[in-house]
C-alpha cells in the first residue's frame, strides 16, 4: 500500500509506473552551523571563524577542526623547535684532555681511581 504523502511512496510509485524513470528526492536542508565553539587544548569558547576548515577522508563534507588556530600555531612551532633540535642542532663530541675531538669511542681509556 502506498500512500500519496510520503515521499518514499511517491517515488515507489513513480518507479512501478515506468521504472526507466529516475525520480530525484528532495534536496535536504543545510545543517545550522554553530556560532561558537569550545577549543579541546585551551577550553576556551570561541567564535567558529577562528577554526580552519577540513575534509574528512571517509566523507565529502567539510567541517570544522576541534581545535583553534592560535593552538594549532603553537603546536606546530613547539613540534618545529623539537626537529631542529634533534637534527640539525650539533651534539656534543666527547673530546680528550687536550680538547682533540677524540672519534673512536672504543680505544677511551677510563678513567682509574687513585685511592
Amino acid at each position: 500500500m502506498t500512500c500519496d504523502k510520503c515521499s518514499h511512496c511517491r517515488r515507489v510509485a513513480e518507479r512501478l509506473r515506468n521504472p526507466k524513470v529516475k525520480v530525484p528526492r528532495k534536496p535536504r536542508p543545510p545543517k545550522p552551523v554553530e556560532p561558537f565553539r569550545t577549543c579541546l587544548n585551551c577550553n576556551v569558547e570561541k567564535k567558529i571563524d577562528d577554526y580552519s576548515k577540513t575534509t574528512n577522508s571517509n566523507s565529502r563534507s567539510v567541517s570544522y577542526r576541534k581545535t583553534c588556530k592560535k593552538c594549532i600555531i603553537i603546536k606546530q612551532r613547539d613540534y618545529m623547535k623539537a626537529y631542529h633540535k634533534k637534527y640539525y642542532v650539533s651534539q656534543k663530541r666527547p673530546r680528550d684532555e687536550n680538547g682533540k675531538i677524540i672519534d673512536d669511542i672504543e680505544t677511551i681509556e677510563p678513567e682509574k681511581n687513585n685511592i
